[in-house]
């Protein structure tokens, strides 16, 4: 068995492809780990993922995932072969996704948050949830967002 958990900020705006009659969401995620060195000197390591959601609600779940957004995906490594344009045998390694569940704001988002809360409103929704025909929901606490350390773009 298989499973692959990523959390990480997505490093561009999702897309929408069509494989065939079927709808499929691609995007790439950032997962940052930081530690200290006996030193006590900061590393940083940044790996990408580059991500496929096979879903119907692609299209819709585009206009919310976009650049900087902190997400959670679950799914399985894959590697898939293709000859490049010079003819070269070429491999890639991608995540095909089973859940995604967006589990904070954008900065951008958290800025539009903080001006309708000082204006009096309550401050809008909740991250979203699709977890594909699961049907599950948001869970009902959102975790605390980090600071512009956290983004690493």
């Amino acid at each position: 068995m298989q499973k692959l958990i990523l959390v990480g900020n997505l490093g561009r705006d999702a897309e929408v492809r069509q494989a065939g009659e079927q709808s499929v969401l691609s995007f790439s995620v950032a997962c940052t780990e930081r530690w200290k060195d006996n030193k006590g000197e900061k590393h940083e390591r940044v790996e990408w993922f580059d991500c496929s959601y096979f879903t119907k609600g692609a299209e819709n779940m585009a206009k919310y995932a976009v650049k900087g957004q902190t997400v959670s995906v679950t799914g399985k490594l894959r590697t898939r072969e293709y000859k490049d344009k010079d003819g070269v045998d070429r491999k890639v390694k991608d995540v095909v996704v089973d859940e995604f569940e967006f589990v904070g704001g954008s900065r951008k988002n958290d800025e539009e948050k903080a001006s309708s809360n000082s204006r009096g409103s309550n401050g809008g929704g909740r991250g979203s949830s699709s977890k594909g025909s699961s049907g599950k929901s948001a869970p009902a606490e959102q975790p605390p967002q980090g600071g512009d350390d956290d983004i690493p773009f």
